[in-house]
């Protein structure tokens, strides 16, 4: 069922049942928002592992959020109206919902009780594992992310940074994690930096899945899963490797050679409330193209309030941002037109001192093929104005749209929900619903009322 925004509020009738095409589940890799952080569905205990399916479509939004999962499984669309489609039926160019804004992470400290560290030999160091995730340890493991690189063969681990002030406080950050003194490297010619002679520490950031070179970089579910202070302190480290800037298109933008480190780094800015994008860029020096993060206006002022630079140049030029930004002309509600919207909105009896037909009046232009969000927002706030509960619902719950831009298939091992079948929830920040053979979908309006946990 669903409510259209040009039609009378009243519900229509239920969405077709679902194909018989067997369990509806999702990949391991996928990240799913709960109560514990952000988990992997292969580590999460509400999932459960269904077997190897080679009929699974990844599907990729403009926006650079994915989803890989069975055909039958539903994420919410709009269209002039909010409806749960397969991923069979998603085309591109279909606008999918993202939630940003869930907020949901863990009240304790992420544990490494079980990291055992290899015997130690000869001379080896010995160094401090800590118990469990500190904001020390976390800006340490984002700068290592932004600008660290592990050498193997003499068990060595380097970060580097043209601030010497950034390179003290890694330095403190080791020696409270670790109680591991650092190297300060300086050399002409190159750019300075602090080196960590440890087996343990190199084994340590193996066992996080840290990755020993820029490509190979992630960011570690112990991150993904860590208390809100500890994912801010990580990302502070992560922004050695951004940069803003202040001109025309005010931005925050960080631009790296790993895919999977940007998936991640998608997940814990949709999870904060952080609208964002992503594009590809190609670098003519390396001949290489390169995928970038970003967030523009409002969205990137809110993100530098989060997480401040830690470097004085970086600082600098934020502190040049502004706070006032032009509305966005891509966040928008999809298959409502401005026209449309009016004389569904106003065709009722307002006061005639009240002034707003006149300040909505622009929606009655020609050229309103779509309308905003913010103008969604605006709308709410009048109290006259009889706005569709799906509409409020968009806004009260921080739910965006993005168009597909690609879909393609795709072979892997699939995860389901133990329970909870019906019940909306978010998969790397993609609204989503999992439903068996010919289950009835309910009113998307009602389900989204599962967004709230």
């Amino acid at each position: 069922m669903r409510e259209s925004a040009v039609s009378s509020p009243a519900r229509a009738a239920q969405l077709p049942r679902s194909s018989r095409t067997g369990v509806a589940g999702v990949t391991g890799s996928m990240l799913v928002t709960s109560r514990e952080g952000l988990l992997r569905t292969a580590a999460s205990s509400e999932w459960q592992r269904c077997g190897t399916s080679s009929g699974l479509w990844k599907v990729r939004l403009r926006s650079g959020h994915t989803i890989e999962a069975s055909p039958n499984y539903r994420v919410l669309t709009c269209d002039g109206a909010l409806e749960w489609r397969a991923l069979s039926k998603i085309s591109v160019g279909d606008y999918v919902a993202v939630r940003y804004g869930a907020n949901l992470w863990p009240y304790r400290a992420t544990s490494f009780h079980d990291f055992l560290p290899p015997p130690a030999h000869g001379s080896q160091k010995t160094i401090r594992i800590p118990a469990v995730m500190t904001v020390q340890l976390a800006f340490f493991l984002g700068a290592y992310a932004a600008e660290g690189h592990t050498t193997r063969d003499n068990h060595t681990v380097t970060l580097t940074n043209s601030d010497l002030a950034v390179l003290d406080r890694i330095r403190e950050a080791a020696h409270k994690s670790f109680g591991l003194d650092g190297r300060l490297l300086r050399y002409l010619g190159k750019c300075p930096g602090v080196s960590f002679s440890s087996k343990t520490l190199v084994e340590y950031l193996s066992y996080l899945g840290c990755g020993t070179r820029a490509s190979e970089k992630r960011i570690p579910d112990a991150i993904l899963a860590s208390e809100r202070t500890h994912v801010l302190s990580f990302l502070q480290g992560l922004s050695l490797d951004a940069y803003v800037t202040s001109g025309p298109q005010k931005k925050w933008a960080i631009c790296v050679d790993s895919p999977g480190l940007l998936d991640d780094l998608q997940a814990l800015l949709t999870n904060l409330g952080i609208v964002h994008s992503r594009i590809r860029k190609y670098n003519s020096t390396y001949d290489k193209s390169y995928d970038e993060v970003y967030a523009s206006g409002q969205a990137a002022r809110a993100l530098l309030d989060l997480v401040p630079f830690p470097e004085a140049l970086k600082q600098q030029r934020a502190s040049l941002f502004g706070s006032t930004f032009s509305q966005s002309t891509v966040d928008i509600v999809p298959g409502v037109s401005g026209p449309q919207l009016y004389a569904r909105l106003f065709n009722v009896s307002l006061p005639a001192s009240d002034g707003t037909r006149k300040r909505f009046g622009f929606l009655r232009d020609s050229r309103s093929m779509n309308v905003s969000r913010n103008t969604i927002r605006r709308l709410s706030a009048e109290g006259m104005v009889p706005v569709p509960s799906w509409l409020l619902s968009i806004i009260t719950r921080d739910v965006h749209f993005s168009p597909v831009v690609s879909r393609n298939a795709s072979v892997a091992d699939m995860f389901t929900l133990r329970s909870r079948e019906g019940t909306p929830h978010l998969v790397n920040g993609v609204v989503a619903l999992t439903t068996g053979d010919y289950k009835h979908v309910d009113h998307a309006v009602d389900s989204l009322s599962g967004l709230n946990f």
